[in-house]
């Protein structure tokens, strides 16, 4: 999504350019003949009437460029507006899990199943298409993500674990109740946003 943001700020970016250099240039051209103009005198009337025919037209085209720069950034903002939509609509029956420590030769979808049975939610291994760990340098242990057969799967089992925390206000879900050593850490279970979502 960030990528798709990055391109329409550099197609933005490159338009605007683009019209300043073109603008910029037949400004300067002008300017130019009206000083030759000015030296030459009276007698290049005809040349004058050319002159504001020419300005007319670079004007009329500047127009144009501005009017389709604007249903560019238009059309470019609808889109990612489309494709945001898309990405959390690809996402409505997954969940993301924060705190779960990483362990060499893990096995996530028995830890999943283990955190439902915590929380008293009967999950399957066939309620599971995917479960992975997502690469993020800004958090250790990396989240992982969980894509269920379905959206009321999901908000079944995300209804548990809220139900689940709510009873235990001081003992809320964490990795020593679900089986890992060493200090006790806070898990936390988020509907996986988008990132535009998330922000």
């Amino acid at each position: 999504m960030s990528k798709v943001i990055e391109i329409q700020e550099q197609i933005q970016n490159t338009l605007r350019t683009e019209v300043r250099n073109v603008m910029k240039s037949e400004s300067e051209a002008i300017k130019k003949v009206l000083e030759d103009l000015k030296k030459a005198g009276p007698s290049n009337i005809s040349h004058i009437e050319e002159l504001k025919t020419e300005i007319k037209g670079v004007q009329y085209e500047n127009n144009e460029l501005r009017t389709q720069i604007t249903e560019m950034i238009k059309t470019v903002s609808q889109l990612n507006v489309n494709l945001n939509v898309l990405d959390q609509t690809m996402r409505e029956a997954n969940i993301e899990i924060y705190g779960l420590p990483e362990l060499k030769n893990e096995n996530l979808i028995a830890i999943v199943i283990k955190l439902a049975s915590v929380v008293s939610y009967k999950l399957q291994d066939s309620d599971i298409l995917k479960c992975i760990r997502v690469p993020n340098s800004r958090l250790h242990p990396h989240s992982v993500v969980v894509k269920l057969c379905s959206v009321r799967c999901r908000n079944d089992f995300y209804a548990a674990i809220i139900r689940y925390n709510k009873s235990r206000p001081d003992d809320r879900l964490n990795t020593t109740v679900l089986g890992f050593g060493g200090r006790k850490v806070p898990v936390y279970v988020t509907e996986h946003r988008s990132p535009l979502n998330k922000s």
